[in-house]
């Protein structure tokens, strides 16, 4: 006896992936097109290098993606090849194509032992031999999610658990100080484009605004100066030092890292990853997400904005989102200040989740939302 998987390809690989990692097989069985090819191939790359599936034959066959009376041939000498006597066979129709689902229902769903199964975008297995359903018992990193959707990600990013008390402790100083000394503030850390503490070679840096208030850094030391002249000629002076001092200070890296506290303390949130960044195919220019959020089986993108000045950021984190993300992918842009009504809706057309904490500042307002959503939409 043995047991066979055999699963459709298409575009959307992450259900391939759950179908053949959810119960080991002795034989697994890739159906593409010359369209998917390139999805079939990397599936089986990544099979051969998985500890789960190393046992496992893996076979390719290539199907005409649309003439019926070829995929119906094809399907046949499937049949012909695997439904032997005692041959214990799954088939999964969650990917690839219509044509192909409906000939493999044709010729298999009548036989005893086959499982035909569809996994949906909230990884759940549906059996449609026994009419039941479950979800995925499956739990993956961040990194084997993206792998399994067809996506790498640049090593550049920090785990929410690197984050220490002294980084907790700054993010206070900073918004106690952002509070009393909001121009200032903003144009040492935001305004000004010529300063960029992250770039190559600039591991030491100062600049000053006309009115004399100064920032200064060292990037190897993780430390940031702020001296700021007050209205009435004081100098304040606050040392921010921390592992990651620098993220914190400019660009409102502490709204990334006060959304991403909110987060962890979300019942589903499993891991999270901040600033992270993704190459394009030829490593450059790169696409950066704040935050990332793993539920176990799919992601959540989140851009973080103090204000939304530019409805532009909008568009791009949609399209960063839909081009790394996946299907099975939500995306959450959330804003200190109140959020227009115009973008608002924008959102809502781009199918990403929009909230201000202005005015939901209850942390329970956030999983509310996620939790109506991300696990209850594009169950297709």
């Amino acid at each position: 006896m043995a047991r066979i998987h055999i699963t459709l390809v298409g575009g959307q690989t992450m259900p391939v992936y759950i179908g053949i990692l959810e119960n080991p097989v002795d034989q697994i069985v890739l159906i593409h097109s010359n369209d998917s090819l390139k999805e079939a191939k990397q599936i089986k790359k990544t099979l051969d290098s998985d500890p789960k599936t190393l046992s496992s034959n893996l076979e390719m066959r290539l199907f005409d993606p649309v003439d019926y009376n070829k995929i119906l041939l094809g399907v046949q000498q499937c049949y012909k090849d695997y439904a032997k006597q005692d041959n214990e066979i799954s088939i999964n129709i969650s990917s690839g194509t219509k044509p192909w689902a409906i000939a493999f229902y044709s010729v298999f769903g009548n036989k005893e032992d086959v499982i035909i199964e569809y996994i949906d975008q909230n990884c759940v297995i549906y059996d449609y031999t026994h009419h039941t359903s479950n979800l995925s018992k499956l739990n993956f990193d961040i990194p084997s999610i993206l792998k399994y959707n067809g996506k790498q990600v640049d090593s550049s990013h920090s785990s929410f658990d690197e984050y220490t008390e002294d980084d907790l402790k700054n993010l206070k100083v900073i918004q106690d100080i952002r509070k009393v000394y909001f121009d200032d503030f903003n144009g040492l850390t935001i305004s000004n484009k010529k300063v960029n503490p992250f770039s190559e070679g600039q591991n030491i840096g100062k600049y000053s605004l006309k009115n004399g208030s100064t920032i200064s850094w060292n990037k190897d030391s993780h430390f940031v100066q702020l001296d700021i002249k007050g209205k009435n000629g004081e100098l304040v002076k606050r040392r921010i030092a921390s592992l990651h001092a620098l993220h914190l200070v400019f660009y409102a890296g502490w709204f990334e890292y006060k959304v991403a506290i909110l987060l962890s303390k979300w019942k589903y949130a499993k891991e999270i990853w901040l600033n992270v960044t993704f190459p394009y195919a030829n490593k450059n220019p790169k696409n950066e997400i704040d935050v990332i959020v793993n539920t176990g089986v799919k992601l959540l993108f989140v851009e973080c904005k103090t204000h939304i000045f530019n409805q532009t950021d909008i568009d791009k984190f949609r399209t960063v989102v839909k081009n790394y993300g996946g299907m099975g992918c939500k995306a959450l842009f959330i804003t200190e200040e109140k959020m227009r009504n115009d973008a608002k809706e924008k959102c809502s057309d781009s199918s990403i989740l929009a909230l201000s904490l202005k005015e939901e500042p209850s942390p329970q307002s956030l999983y509310s939302l996620l939790e109506n959503h991300l696990f209850s939409i594009n169950s297709k």
